[in-house]
Formats: C-alpha cells, sequence, structure tokens
C-alpha cells in the first residue's frame, strides 16, 4: 500500500499563515483605531457641512466675519478651499460649537488637523481661539507656530501663501500639548499645557480671528480642509491624518491579510 503523505507540512503552513495574518490584523488594527473623527469639513468642495455623521459628529461649520469679502473655490485648483480677503479687526474666520466638555469641563482632550494658508505672517496672527476672553491659544508668530501659554512656545515654519497641514494635539489627562507640520510624525513644538489654554470652556472653537476686539489675525488666507478628533492622536497617526479615510495604511494591512489567505486556499485546493 502506498504511503501517505504526512499532514504535518499542511498544518505548518496553516499555522504560518494564521500567524501572519495576525501579524498583518494587529498592524492594520493599530494604525486604523486613533481617536474618532467627529468632524470632517473639506471645503474645497464649497461647504460648510460636516462629512461626519452620526451621533458623536459635530454640527457644520459657520463663518464669523467682521469686514472684507468671503468665498470659496471650488475642485482642485491650487488655490480651492474657503477664501478671506480684506479683514480688519478683529477679523474673519470659522466657528464650530457643540465639542464634547471631556477634559474636567473643558474641550481639552482632541487633535484639530488644519490645511490652510495667511498672507500675513509676520507678527501674532490667531490661529485657534479656545476661550474669547483670553489671549491665550494657537498662533502663528512671525513665521512660525506657536502655543501661547503667558509663554513662548515655539516651532516648525510656515511661509505666506503658502498652503501647510498643520496638526495640533492635547491630552486631557497629562495635559501635554504637541503640534506637527506637514504630516511629519516628530512634533515641532511639545509643552505641558497645565493652566488649561489649550481648552475650550464652552464647547466651541474659533479659527483664524482676534478675541474681543484684537488686531492679532491675518487679513487674508484660505482653508481647504478641517479635522477635529475627540482625542490625542498618536505621533504614528499623523502622517495619514490628513488623508481621506479610510487610511492607505489600514487598507494595506488588511489586504496582505487577504492576499495570504487567498494563496493558502488555493493551496488547499490543489493538494499543498
Amino acid at each position: 500500500m502506498a504511503e501517505q503523505a504526512s499532514p504535518v507540512p499542511r498544518f505548518r503552513n496553516a499555522r504560518l499563515l494564521v500567524a501572519a495574518i495576525t501579524v498583518a490584523l494587529a498592524t492594520s488594527v493599530a494604525h486604523a483605531a486613533p481617536p474618532t473623527l467627529i468632524g470632517d469639513y473639506l471645503l474645497t468642495t464649497g461647504s460648510f457641512t460636516n462629512a461626519v455623521t452620526g451621533t458623536q459628529a459635530l454640527g457644520n461649520l459657520s463663518v464669523v466675519a467682521s469686514s472684507g469679502s468671503t468665498g470659496f473655490v471650488t475642485g482642485t485648483a491650487s488655490d480651492a478651499g474657503w477664501f478671506w480677503n480684506g479683514a480688519i479687526a478683529p477679523g474673519t474666520g470659522l466657528s464650530v460649537s457643540g465639542l464634547p466638555l471631556n477634559a474636567g469641563g473643558a474641550f481639552g482632550n482632541y487633535s484639530i488637523g488644519m490645511r490652510f494658508q495667511f498672507s500675513d505672517v509676520s507678527g501674532y496672527r490667531r490661529l485657534i481661539t479656545f476661550a474669547s476672553n483670553a489671549d491665550t491659544g494657537m498662533y502663528v508668530t512671525n513665521g512660525t507656530f506657536n502655543f501661547y501659554d503667558e509663554g513662548e512656545n515655539k516651532g516648525g515654519s510656515i511661509s505666506g501663501n503658502t498652503f501647510v497641514d498643520f496638526v495640533l494635539t492635547r491630552n486631557g489627562t497629562t495635559n501635554q500639548v504637541a503640534g506637527y507640520v506637514n504630516g511629519v510624525s516628530t512634533p515641532v513644538l511639545q509643552v505641558a499645557d497645565n493652566s488649561g489654554n489649550g481648552r475650550s470652556p464652552s464647547g466651541t472653537l474659533q479659527f483664524f480671528r482676534d478675541n474681543t476686539g484684537g488686531d492679532e489675525f491675518s487679513p487674508a488666507g484660505r482653508i481647504s480642509l478641517l479635522r477635529i478628533w475627540n482625542g490625542p492622536l498618536a505621533a504614528a497617526d499623523i502622517p495619514m491624518s490628513m488623508v481621506p479615510e479610510p487610511s492607505a495604511l489600514a487598507l494595506g494591512g488588511l489586504g496582505v491579510a487577504g492576499i495570504l489567505f487567498r494563496a493558502w486556499r488555493r493551496r488547499r485546493s490543489c493538494g499543498g
């Protein structure tokens, strides 16, 4: 009687396949499960509508303008997005409300991503206002990013009339703030925000506009993408943070698992 082939190689191959799939899926999940995206505003579409839906989704953006003109350039042109021109004090910008009060009764556990440009980056130019009665917050100062908390915390660079991706994260438990530029996972600034200057007690944020009639704003600029998450992104998530979801990295991990599984099925059907 002919000797039967040992089943061990088949089982060994199966175990190797399971191990490979496990690693691929673990890698995918690690990159596919950042904090929840609660606001996704693609302004190149000519709309202030939040693309995120569901119970945690924020409302739409609103314009807060003092003067000058605003409007949209839609499509894929290099200057596409929402723009403002001719602003005077306290400036023209955008606002979003209804943010979750997730850090001691304030919105202080988050990531905020912005693809924007300013016409003027000299002096102090307000980027994000967390409290309308405070000078603290996020600025562009003489061509650098500056988390101002009664002291200077600067890093990175920005040029006038040039789009830049900027992501600001804050951990509501440790109070650590970090800023990232153009998808690079190494932060350009890091600071312990123990005084809570990067928190919004009202659950409202304003962008580009100075508080209480001040003149620390950019007279013109534009924004093409604004994103808000309900927690701090990890450094490893920054490169994909301003790329339309689902992330290519997550899909790549799942794709590897799928390829391995189909190869294993073929081997089984061929008696391998």
